[in-house]
């Protein structure tokens, strides 16, 4: 059976048109001779015919532009997502991070690291010893971009994502790993700095002082107090980078301070230690100071003054005088190569003898020696010295009424007056005896103040001059 969907009637199975409306009962069959539908019919037919093909209206200029706009705006996007996918990727803000530190300059650097303390900001102040240890150790920067590369961190520095950029891609942050060093002198009130920059107004001896925290670079500390009254400091350089295989975060600032206790063969003098002046020589041919502060590279010299030269020690090393015992350095005769009182007595003690044995034996001869006696003094027979000595022994020889001895007596004082040149002070004690027995024996001690007496490049010592008459005293005894 075939029902008309138009007006419902019962047809045959095989009928193409209802037999009641003529309606077709297959779509695709149209009517026998049918009209094309006038304009008021439109919307009915429109209605029941589901079926009649559709035609779109052409698009307006306006939608035209909308949807060129919507195209592009994909487009524009898809790009974009690609490129910031590609710039934020994780290796290019490390490559980054390496170029900004191969920069070596303040700026860039202070900008492309951070910190992961809150009380720790990076400053360009702040970021200057890393700058600085940047340019002295090359292969810094290499090293911390192989590490980077292969994991989230290197000794000094650690990748940590934080945030992101447009809400889309990753972002990292290259933390320093910040550093501490903790600080002890052995001085109360001591200035300690740090870079040249006073850290600590006053030090507190001997106790713990935290600084921090530090970015990673080398660093010079110092301690400066004062000891007995003159300035002195102590400098130390640290590496803080925790490349650093001996890494010590302790910087010890104690300033050693010892005794130091000396003799010399001089009774003036002035003591230099590393060619600083510390002190004099006392008259006792000594010089003491309680309070030293000591290095074991300190070197210690001896000046004396002689008219307008300026003989000098040896420089010697204090280390090697240093008594562990008691902290002190003790040095012992640290003499000048001059001419000592021993000395000058042995040579005026063979002067007198000479004499004496000229003035002995003059009732068996007549004779001088002059050669013999002349070797004792500097200009030999043309000597003035010379001169008044052998005439007074060849005046003695000359009498016969009187016997007299020459007793060499003691050096009284011994200075030098240029190099290789002394003036010495002595006594010597004549006894005279006359033949005449009712004459009573003179004994006479003779001063001179005043003699001159030069020492040759061997050793030999001469007689210059004896000062004259005034500096001759004598005094019976």
């Amino acid at each position: 059976m075939n029902k008309c969907m138009n007006c419902q009637h019962i047809n045959e199975e095989n009928a193409s048109f209802c037999e009641e409306c003529g309606t077709p009962l297959n779509p695709e069959v149209q009517p026998l001779n049918q009209e094309e539908p006038s304009d008021t019919n439109t919307s009915t037919e429109n209605t029941f015919n589901t079926n009649e093909p559709h035609y779109s209206k052409p698009l307006t200029k306006k939608n035209k532009i909308l949807i060129l706009t919507g195209c592009l705006l994909v487009i524009l996007f898809a790009a974009t997502f690609s490129f910031g996918k590609n710039y934020y990727s994780k290796e290019n803000q490390i490559d980054r991070f390496i170029a900004a530190l191969s920069t070596e300059k303040v700026k860039p650097i202070q900008n492309a690291v951070s910190s992961a303390e809150p009380n720790f900001k990076i400053t360009e102040d702040n970021i200057v010893p890393y700058v600085e240890y940047l340019k002295s150790h090359k292969k810094y920067i290499s090293t911390v971009a192989n590490e980077l590369k292969t994991s989230n961190q290197s000794a000094d520095i650690i990748v940590e994502k934080k945030g992101s950029y447009f809400l889309f891609f990753d972002k990292y942050e290259f933390n320093l790993v910040p550093l501490y060093v903790d600080i002890t002198t052995n001085q109360d009130d001591a200035v300690i700095k740090m870079n040249s920059e006073v850290i600590i107004e006053k030090a507190e001896a001997d106790t713990n002082m935290e600084i921090g925290p530090l970015v990673p670079g080398e660093y010079e500390f110092e301690g400066a107090a004062t000891i007995n009254k003159k300035p002195v400091s102590i400098k130390q350089t640290k590496d803080l980078s925790l490349y650093n295989e001996d890494l010590d975060n302790l910087v010890s600032l104690d300033i050693q301070v010892v005794g130091l206790h000396l003799s010399t063969n001089v009774n003036s003098g002035e003591v230099y230690i590393d060619g600083e002046k510390i002190g004099d020589i006392d008259k006792a041919s000594e010089f003491n100071i309680d309070e030293l502060a000591y290095n074991d590279g300190m070197r210690l010299q001896i000046k004396y003054p002689v008219g307008d030269e300026v003989l000098t020690t040896e420089e010697v090393l204090l280390a090697h005088y240093f008594d562990y015992s008691d902290d002190s350095i003790n040095i012992r005769n640290l003499d000048f190569d001059i001419l000592t009182s021993d000395e000058a007595e042995s040579f005026m003690n063979d002067f007198y003898l000479s004499m004496s044995y000229e003035m002995r034996y003059s009732e068996e001869t007549q004779s001088f020696d002059k050669v013999s006696f002349s070797e004792f003094f500097k200009d030999g027979t043309s000597s003035a010295m010379y001169q008044d000595f052998a005439d007074y022994v060849k005046t003695y020889k000359a009498k016969d009424s009187l016997y007299q001895t020459v007793s060499f007596d003691t050096i009284d004082s011994l200075v030098m007056t240029a190099e290789n040149t002394y003036e010495i002070s002595y006594s010597v004690d004549y006894t005279t005896n006359y033949s005449d027995y009712e004459k009573d024996t003179v004994y006479q001690t003779l001063h001179y103040s005043k003699v001159t007496l030069f020492q040759d490049e061997d050793g030999d010592l001469k007689l210059v001059n004896d000062g004259g008459a005034d500096n001759v005293s004598v005094e019976d005894y």
